[in-house]
């Protein structure tokens, strides 16, 4: 069972919070994925290309796309146990593969996004990465936009904000060539930059101190190991 179907989200983080389970399965069974996601991840430049580099994926396709193939969808599960350190997002994908595709896997928490090295994506050591969340048509608009550009805290003279025009290999790149933590917030390029190991602040604005009626702890347990390299921090104490 190695066809892949994600129906739930098109959220870039949400999304990719299911590769550690990916890599697992792929471990388990010696059979690469194909993985098949919503058309709302065209939005995310280079998203096929990131997921086709990684081991446990031998293709991707997109809802509408033509294919012979069948797909098993994979539904975050609402009855789950939560771990300590692992991502409770994750921890869902991998109930509903334990008990509603009965495939006994084990969770690679060791998983690493690999990104493939482009050579001319260095960044000033001088200069902080801000991957700020910026406003696209089919993004959640509960939450703000540009929090971090708006809060005034990091002007563009000392800091380098992420073109997301640019794809996410490139972006990626230029994340893992400065040496300084990436600066950021709850957005994808964040849980991206968590699954590489890369060191990262995610900032959060007052106003999702308590978001969802849960304390904004809760969302940074559901996207992000806490056991790596990603710290939680109030913007307005920064």
């Amino acid at each position: 069972m190695t066809n892949i179907f994600l129906p739930q989200s098109g959220n870039l983080g949400d999304t990719c919070n299911i590769l550690p389970v990916l890599s697992g399965l792929y471990k388990h069974t010696g059979q690469k994925i194909h993985l098949k996601v919503r058309d709302k991840m065209k939005n995310f430049k280079g998203f096929k290309a990131l997921m086709e580099a990684q081991d446990c994926i031998a293709s991707l396709k997109f809802e509408s796309s033509k294919t012979d193939k069948i797909y098993h969808a994979a539904y975050l599960a609402n009855d789950y146990t939560k771990s300590l350190n692992r991502p409770w997002e994750t921890c869902r994908y991998e109930e509903f593969f334990r008990y509603n595709l009965n495939i006994n896997l084990k969770v690679d928490d060791e998983f690493e996004l690999f990104v493939p090295i482009i050579e001319d994506s260095y960044t000033s050591h001088k200069t902080y990465i801000v991957g700020d969340r910026s406003y696209s048509k089919d993004a959640d608009t509960r939450r703000s936009f540009d929090v971090l550009k708006n809060s005034g805290k990091f002007s563009e003279d000392k800091c380098t904000y992420l073109d997301y025009s640019n794809d996410l290999i490139t972006n990626l790149n230029i994340i893992r060539s400065n040496p300084n933590p990436l600066i950021s917030t709850f957005t994808g390029i964040s849980i991206l930059a968590d699954l590489m190991k890369k060191e990262a602040m995610i900032l959060y604005p007052e106003e999702l101190s308590f978001w969802d009626n849960k304390p904004i702890q809760y969302s940074f347990n559901q996207h992000f190991y806490r056991d790596r390299n990603c710290e939680l921090i109030s913007l307005e104490q920064f």
